[in-house]
């Protein structure tokens, strides 16, 4: 190895050769390793691997790392091992080989090294140059996070979360995330509020989800950029603020978020925490869409068919109603952000009553509050709902509706969109006797048609996770949780309850009120 040395001697210096080459000694040292060969030192043979794979005083060559570090792994260095592994993964310097990948991994995690071991944990979950083991993954990923890796942390929470290689465990999820996010990592930061908002694992705050989301955005993590907006959208855990929902949206949206490029879309058309701009609009929209977003596009092709027709009407006379006290007509404007959207007309039974009510397919969201007299539902669809080809009179409307009295998009049978107050309010009477008893009771049940419909009213913001598992559980067709009591399933089934009936807009809520 040839090394050419510059010293550069001021004019306040004196001309000393012996102080000289003592540099050029040290320097020497510095390459080459305290033993003075460098063929022989691993330490040395790893910096000098390093100096090349980040381009720090040499020439980037990704081929000389290789060299460099396979000298110092075929000694049992481990981080060359681990950085080895590393570059084989990437293809970087040698040809791209997850076997070879795996192969210096393991010797390196069977040192204890913790990247290498959360690493190889990474290549167990995937299957990557290894049969697919989650067990093994769990294995390695715990190694490492007990040494504090809060990559490791990270992956073992979500090993629990999810139940792959162990025993599902919210309360384990919780407490690995949390680990991991005291030490500021992004992803756990943002795993661990999504369990604060939904309280699972962990009592719910949402002042709480919303500081930890805001830790995690400030460090670019866009579904904790989303999180946040919708944070500031809704009021959930901070004062509400259309305008930091939008600036926060925005930073995912910038990122490619597609949900939440059709929120920023939503907020321009509106003028809501920005200034109203329709072709702002539609960029975000087109931009979500591209992304095979079906609210955006649905929103693209009603702005592209609004444009062609004056609206200003219908929504003065929507406006006009509410402050006439046009209760159902007012509740209108409680749906005004789904607005103008492409969707039919559905239909459904309350306590004999048939009531009609505009829907989206694409995008399953219910468009309108409930109307009990057809002419109002064909009057409120001709002046705020369209259909593919475009905007149609009252009079289509009213068949359409029509039509929806004896057929259905949503259910197979009439039965199934048939509901009772009574029979809801004793729905409501079997959770609360099976809370007190601690018991179960066989044969009960809740409509999923009406589970459905008031999802699909409330925008999908209700958190609907167990409601399924928890109705067969109180039944007595599933096994209830490990440590958890038919009490404590009933109580949380009544909250999800009455949380989809309250997150139900304008006359929903108080038409199914006797399930809440």
């Amino acid at each position: 190895m040839a090394v050419t040395f510059v010293h550069c001697i001021t004019r306040h210096q004196k001309f000393n050769m012996k102080n000289i080459f003592r540099r050029m000694a040290d320097t020497l040292r510095r390459l080459m390793g305290s033993s003075g060969k460098n063929d022989d030192n691993p330490d040395a043979q790893y910096q000098r691997g390093r100096s090349y794979a980040d381009g720090n005083g040499v020439v980037q060559d990704y081929a000389q790392a290789v060299h460099w570090y396979r000298k110092a792994a075929e000694q049992d260095h481990a981080p060359s091992q681990n950085a080895l592994g590393w570059l084989y993964m990437r293809g970087l310097g040698v040809p791209q080989d997850d076997v070879q990948a795996v192969a210096w991994w393991h010797k390196a995690a069977e040192q204890g090294f913790h990247i290498a071991q959360n690493w190889l944990g990474g290549m167990y979950a995937a299957g990557r140059g290894v049969a697919q083991d989650d067990a093994q993954a769990e294995s390695w990923w715990r190694k490492a996070a007990e040494q504090g890796n809060a990559r490791a942390q990270t992956n073992l929470g979500s090993m629990f979360q999810l139940g792959r290689g162990v025993a599902q465990s919210d309360a384990q999820a919780v407490a690995w995330w949390s680990r991991a996010a005291e030490q500021g990592h992004a992803e756990a930061q943002s795993n661990l509020a999504d369990m604060y908002a939904a309280g699972l694992g962990v009592e719910r705050d949402d002042v709480q989800a919303a500081a930890l989301w805001r830790q995690a955005a400030e460090q670019g993590n866009v579904i904790a950029q989303a999180s946040l907006g919708a944070c500031y959208s809704k009021g959930d855990g901070v004062d509400q603020d259309d305008a930091q929902a939008a600036a926060w949206w925005c930073k995912a949206a910038e990122q490619g978020h597609a949900v939440s490029q059709a929120n920023l879309g939503a907020l321009y058309m509106d003028g809501r925490g920005v200034a109203q701009d329709a072709e702002k609009a539609a960029t975000w929209w087109r931009k979500a869409a591209e992304q095979g977003n079906e609210l955006a596009q649905s929103n693209l092709d009603a702005l592209q068919i609004l444009q062609q027709r004056d609206v200003d009407d219908a929504v003065e006379w929507l406006r006009t109603a509410a402050e006439h006290g046009d209760a159902e007509t007012g509740d209108a404007l409680l749906f005004d952000e789904r607005h103008p959207a492409v969707g039919g007309i559905e239909s459904l039974v309350l306590d004999g009553t048939t009531y009609f009510f505009g829907f989206d397919f694409k995008s399953d969201m219910v468009l309108s509050p409930l109307f009990d007299d057809i002419d109002a539902m064909a009057a409120y669809a001709s002046r705020y709902m369209l259909q593919t080809d475009g905007a149609h009179d009252a009079a289509y409307w009213r068949e359409l509706a029509d039509d929806a009295i004896e057929d259905s998009a949503l259910a197979s049978s009439l039965e199934e969109r048939t509901f009772s107050s009574h029979v809801l309010a004793l729905t409501l009477e079997k959770l609360r006797h099976a809370s007190q008893s601690n018991s179960t009771v066989p044969g009960f049940s809740v409509e999923p048609h009406l589970i459905y419909l008031l999802e699909a009213a409330g925008g999908w913001r209700a958190d609907r996770s167990n409601i399924e598992a928890d109705i067969c559980s109180i039944a007595g067709e599933e096994s209830l949780a490990e440590g958890e009591s038919v009490t404590q399933v009933s109580q949380r089934l009544q909250a999800q309850l009455k949380e989809l009936v309250e997150q139900a807009p304008g006359n929903w809520s108080e038409r199914f009120a006797a399930l809440s």
